[in-house]
């Protein structure tokens, strides 16, 4: 891997830009991802169409199963170019056959097929051939600042594709002949054919364009958010840098050396040419003179010299600054601001006969505003009220009252079950015929709240009216027996309140059903019959 040929700008970028970047990598290198995918995925997605023909289902699953092999090829594609090498269509149909006789592969296809980032974790195991321990020890690494953008990439493409899938399936349904009944299941009744298998093979097509149009897209923005990733961490931007500074002063330095060695041989040549006067320059000046270079070479450093002191404190103080607990430190914080924009210091001007239109949109403006406060205050009081006609609120909450001081008396009735007769439904059917509407009704209702209250276990409390004794028993006991109780409920209503005439079929109807709904033997938990 070489730095030096980085076809992409190397610096700090947060995620979600990093994901961008991935459609500038589709966009510049689509030429060699566009042939290999159409020489790889086109054959094999028309023999899934073949095969969906006889099974339709099977052949879906597959092509789409499938695709973390083709996501192999790709990404091989896309680490190459980014480093100046594109490969040929030979070397990446290459690579796929050799993709297919790796463990690793085969570990896409099965156990990490449904990962939420799998663009985001194919890099470590197909670039950096990482593998069990060290794999999750190094997407955990990875992951720390980026593996939400990578999940919410998956939902994004899944999305896309969703999107992309129905709106060809509305064209075709659209430009589908009057004459044949509906899209999904293409029949004619009148032609004596049945066009359901083409149709499923023309909707394999339609899933064929949207894997074409997402998943070279999918990968490369998950294979630069990796780059983005790894960039942070080792300093590939600073690296490179340093690279490019390092070639500047070689061949700086080689252009020194070039000119220095120039330098040097003129001198040389002019010195031989001198000619040397042995009567004035003799040899004992110049060996006196070289010996004393050679003595103050050799002259021992004053360590207490106030340049040497400074570069030791200088130390010092570095090494305090790294022991620091701020240095190397890496924090991010995240705060809310405001996106007002600072008003222009230059105002724009409007024209007189326009200028009544900014008070207006100021006071369209504020109306607006609390008109959305007004619905959220609306709205959060609609759920505050769901929530309590729904008594989810009384099921949640702990009771700080003892259970025995409510169930023995419920709506000033008392609902011990030694205070009613063995035979609830008899004594009842025998008080209605005597004419006691109310005090059958009676019987019947104090019995069915002792069996909420001792066999279902619904806290029941002191002011309770009837409406709550039905909010309290909704969900706690089955659909038959809430239905005979919210019946029972209503007549009781009717004739102790309202004052009107229940008949005598309906008292006997309840106590027809009573033995099956809330008798000794009656099944009350959710779900039962």
């Amino acid at each position: 891997m070489k730095f030096e040929d980085f076809a992409l700008v190397l610096r700090q970028r947060r995620p979600w830009e990093a994901l961008d970047l991935g459609q500038m990598i589709v966009r510049r290198w689509r030429a060699p991802v566009m042939r290999a995918w159409a020489a790889s995925y086109l054959p094999f997605g028309l023999a899934c169409c073949t095969f969906s023909y006889f099974h339709p289902l099977a052949g879906a699953l597959l092509l789409w199963w499938s695709k973390p092999v083709y996501d192999r090829m790709l990404l091989d594609i896309y680490s190459r170019a980014v480093f100046g090498a594109a490969p040929s269509l030979r070397k990446s149909l290459g690579q796929l056959l050799r993709s297919l006789l790796r463990p690793a592969v085969w570990a896409d296809l099965t156990i990490r097929r449904l990962s939420p980032a799998r663009s985001f974790n194919m890099p470590v195991s197909v670039l950096e051939g990482q593998a069990g321990g060290q794999r999750s020890a190094r997407l955990q690494i990875l992951g720390r600042s980026a593996g939400g953008c990578a999940a919410w990439l998956t939902w994004c493409a899944s999305s896309f594709f969703v999107v992309i899938y129905l709106t060809l399936l509305v064209a075709i349904s659209l430009m589908t002949p009057l004459g044949v009944n509906g899209f999904s299941f293409v029949s004619n009744p009148n032609s004596g054919t049945d066009l359901a298998p083409y149709v499923e093979v023309l909707e394999m097509l339609v899933i064929m364009v949207c894997d074409t149009l997402i998943e070279p897209w999918y990968v490369a923005s998950g294979f630069s958010l990796y780059l983005n990733r790894r960039s942070e961490l080792e300093g590939w931007d600073l690296e490179l840098i340093f690279r490019r500074m390092s070639a500047r002063l070689a061949a700086l330095a080689a252009r020194a050396a070039q000119l220095a060695a120039v330098i040097l041989l003129a001198i040389a040549l002019g010195t031989a040419s001198e000619p040397v006067n042995a009567q004035t320059a003799g040899p004992a000046p110049v060996l006196a003179a070289r010996q004393a270079r050679a003595d103050a070479a050799l002259t021992p450093v004053n360590v207490a010299s106030p340049q040497v002191e400074s570069i030791g404190a200088a130390d010092k103080a570095a090494h305090r600054v790294v022991a620091g607990p701020d240095f190397g430190k890496n924090e991010i914080r995240w705060r809310w601001m405001s996106r007002a924009q600072p008003e222009p210091t230059t105002p724009l001007k409007m024209p007189g006969w326009l200028a009544w239109l900014e008070p207006l949109s100021r006071l369209i403006a504020y109306m607006g505003v609390w008109f959305i406060r007004l619905l959220m205050v609306i709205a959060l009081a609609l759920a505050i009220w769901l929530l309590l006609r729904s008594g989810l609120l009384d099921r949640l909450r702990v009771s700080a009252f003892s259970r025995k001081e409510i169930q023995s008396e419920v709506l000033g009735m008392d609902v011990r079950t030694e205070s009613l007769p063995t035979d609830v439904a008899g004594a009842a059917r025998e008080l209605a015929r005597r004419g006691e509407i109310t005090a059958a009704l009676a019987l019947l209702y104090r019995a069915a709240l002792s069996a909420l209250v001792h066999r279902a276990e619904v806290e029941f409390r002191r002011g309770d009216t009837e409406e709550r004794c039905l909010m309290r028993a909704r969900g706690r006991i089955n659909s038959a027996a809430y239905g005979y109780f919210e019946n029972l409920v209503r007549l009781w209503q009717l004739s102790a309140y309202g004052h009107r005439a229940t008949s005598l079929e309906n008292i006997e109807g309840l106590c027809q059903d009573w033995a099956q709904r809330f008798g000794p033997e009656a099944a009350l938990e959710v779900g039962s019959p």
